[in-house]
Parts: C-alpha cells; structure tokens; sequence
C-alpha cells in the first residue's frame, strides 16, 4: 500500500510542473520517426531497410505558441537479390509553427510546416544499360494536428496527423 502513496505523490509532482513546459522562453528539442522498417522478401531473394527521422528545435515566442526548425532526413536502401539494388535519399530543411491549446498537461495543437528537400535516387542492375541516378528536389506544405502529453516540466509524448 505505501509504494502505492509513493507512486501516486510523484505523478502529481510530475504533473503540477507540466503547465510551465509551454511558457514564453521556453525551447522544444525533439523528433519524429515516421518509419523505421526492415523487411526480407520473399524466398530470401532480398531485402529493404527504410529509416525516416524528422530531428526539429522550436522556440515559444509566446505562451503556446512554437516557432521552429525541423530536418526531415528519409533513406530508403532495397537489394533485390539478382544484383539489382535500388538507394534513395531525401534529406531537407524548413521552418516550422505550432499552437498548443490550454493549461493542462495534455494539450491539443495545431501547427503548419515547410521543407525544401533535396533528393538522390540510384537504380543498380546487372545490365548497365538499366542503370540510372537523378537528383532533384521538392518542397512540402504540411497541416498538423494533434495531442501533447506533457509527463512533467521538461519531457512529452506527442501523437498527430500531419
């Protein structure tokens, strides 16, 4: 019975500090991982790794309100078990800008970003007539929503749609 007081007194210290998490001043350090795969086709003839990682620093300009940076950086490496293999890279730059409603620790927000993404594709066959490589770039407009879980005055969990 007493782990459970000890238990229950600490969450609420972990809570009473998690409305200051959103405060004027304040920076946000994170990322997101969007996949993080490894596959083995079928009858061992090959296989793919995909890794996409979003490192992101904002700054609260205001009370709830983040301006930022995020770095998408996505690979994509396939061996298609016939000496072809197929390698992708995209890896970008761009502001970003959320708004975190209430004063609770669990908080709805809102935010919209930009990336300006430069891209490299490589196709290796056996046949080197088949092989190619393009360079290139691409930029991105991108609505988010979602919910925050602030766990105590410097550490959260946050799940959205983007």
């Amino acid at each position: 019975m007493r782990t459970v007081y000890v238990t229950a007194l600490l969450f609420l210290a972990f809570l009473s500090n998690a409305v200051a998490q959103t405060e004027k001043g304040r920076w946000l350090v994170g990322a997101q991982v969007g996949d993080l795969a490894y596959r083995k086709m079928k009858n061992d003839l090959g296989n793919n790794f995909t890794v996409s990682l979003t490192p992101s620093v904002g700054y609260f300009l205001v009370k709830n309100l983040s301006i930022g940076v995020v770095v998408p950086v996505t690979v994509n490496n396939s061996d298609l078990g016939y000496s072809a293999s197929y390698f992708s890279r995209s890896v970008g730059i761009g502001p970003s800008i959320q708004y975190y409603v209430g004063n609770v620790n669990v908080k709805p927000f809102v935010g919209l970003g930009y990336t300006y993404n430069w891209n490299y594709t490589k196709w290796s066959d056996p046949n080197p007539a088949n092989e190619s490589v393009s360079k290139g770039y691409d930029d991105n407009l991108t609505p988010s929503a979602g919910v925050a879980f602030f766990f105590n005055r410097n550490v959260l969990l946050s799940a959205g749609l983007s």
